[in-house]
């Protein structure tokens, strides 16, 4: 059943880990949305574990430094996969055969 919530404090201390997406919900893309940073601290400080899924076609890498230099700090996260670095993931595993890609 769909529950409505006003804060992600109501129901964070039924989960350990909890996953969030980068753009339009931690960022707007410039910066940091207002209490965001406090948020995933506390969040942090209750002992979850916090990640970020995003489609981002960059790898985890500069991701992680994007979300950093929004005031994220480095250790706040304990994992950032995007579809790039899935990709990459894939192409080095020998999954998906190593081509030229081409991006316009």
């Amino acid at each position: 059943m769909t529950q409505c919530i006003n804060s992600l404090a109501q129901i964070a201390q039924k989960y350990d880990a909890i996953v969030f997406d980068q753009w339009g919900v931690l960022h707007d893309g410039s910066c940091a949305y207002a209490g965001a940073i406090d948020c995933l601290v506390g969040l942090a400080k209750a002992g979850h574990s916090l990640s970020v899924l995003s489609n981002s076609g960059k790898r985890a890498a500069p991701n992680a430094k994007r979300i950093a230099d929004m005031g994220f700090s480095n250790g706040l996260f304990n994992q950032i996969m995007t579809s790039g670095e899935a990709l990459w993931h894939d192409i080095d595993r020998g999954k998906i055969e190593q081509s030229n890609f081409f991006c316009d």
